[in-house]
């Protein structure tokens, strides 16, 4: 098995499930289904006797997404010996706090009503296979036996605009250009729509990444984007605040401007909590 992560040990406080809460009481549980703070003690008490694989991703993140889609996939293949819960980073945040997730996709086993680490960053399929065949022996080996069917009806999918699927369309094609220029209309269109204004801050570092390929790590605005686009948050955001702390006036105004900007597609809630802090010591 895969050895946990060192991001991280997860302390979900009060979240924690009954140890007397037998599975047997939940009527048909989903093979895959969403993960929300309102489910979260439902899904706890369900791995005393079913083992739940936790999967976070976020819409921005390719590289979640197909880990996501293939820890799906290999549910149906396994017939029911785990549950997938997937969680968004972007509309489950207080999940992903909980977990104390830093970046995606970071994938968690729920064990006897307890969190475990498993990975974070991107994972062939042949190795999660191999990992989730592993997985459910050790909880077998814990008396955690029991399985969810696999053709138990999963909840409806939110409908995808004709909007979206242009922007999807585009970002399968890596046409970022194009992405931003649809997610601007979508964002002047819905402006209380905040899963769009994460989308096209995603889109927007993506771009700026290809943009700085070739510039020098020195210019902090590049270091903590080539931070941000390896998940690595909060070390992004301390490039960042050094650089305003170095600077004043107007000339800290582009850190001030990026470190506001890569807010919004963090996934570290205690480290955008953190640097929020830390900026409005700098400013006032």
């Amino acid at each position: 098995m895969a050895n946990p992560s060192t991001y991280g040990a997860v302390d979900l406080g009060s979240q924690k499930a009954q140890e007397t809460a037998p599975a047997a009481e939940q009527a048909g549980p989903a093979l895959v289904v969403e993960l929300t703070e309102q489910n979260l003690q439902q899904e706890l008490q369900l791995s005393q006797n079913v083992l739940v694989v936790v999967s976070f991703w976020a819409d921005w993140s390719d590289a979640s997404k197909q880990v996501t889609s293939d820890l799906e996939q290999i549910a149906g293949q396994m017939g029911g010996q785990f549950q997938l819960a997937k969680a968004s980073t972007d509309t489950a945040k207080q999940v992903a706090a909980a977990f104390r997730v830093q970046s995606v996709p970071a994938v968690f086993a729920l064990l006897g009503g307890r969190p475990m680490p498993l990975f974070q960053g991107p994972q062939p399929k042949e190795q999660l296979e191999q990992l989730l065949n592993q997985l459910v022996q050790a909880a077998q080996q814990q008396g955690i036996t029991g399985r969810v069917s696999a053709t138990a009806a999963q909840p409806a999918e939110k409908p995808v605009s004709e909007a979206q699927r242009l922007i999807d369309a585009a970002l399968a094609e890596e046409d970022y250009a194009r992405a931003e220029e649809l997610l601007q209309k979508e964002v002047t269109n819905h402006p209380a729509d905040k899963e769009l204004k994460v989308q096209l801050a995603g889109v927007q570092l993506q771009m700026r990444l290809r943009q700085e390929e070739n510039q020098s790590e020195d210019d902090p605005l590049v270091l903590a984007d080539r931070f941000a686009g390896v998940g690595n948050e909060k070390a992004a955001f301390d490039v960042l605040l050094e650089a305003m702390r170095n600077h004043t006036g107007q000339e800290r105004e582009p850190y001030r401007q990026r470190l506001v900007e890569l807010f919004k597609v963090a996934s570290d809630s205690a480290a955008v909590n953190e640097a929020r802090r830390q900026m409005s010591a700098i400013l006032f």
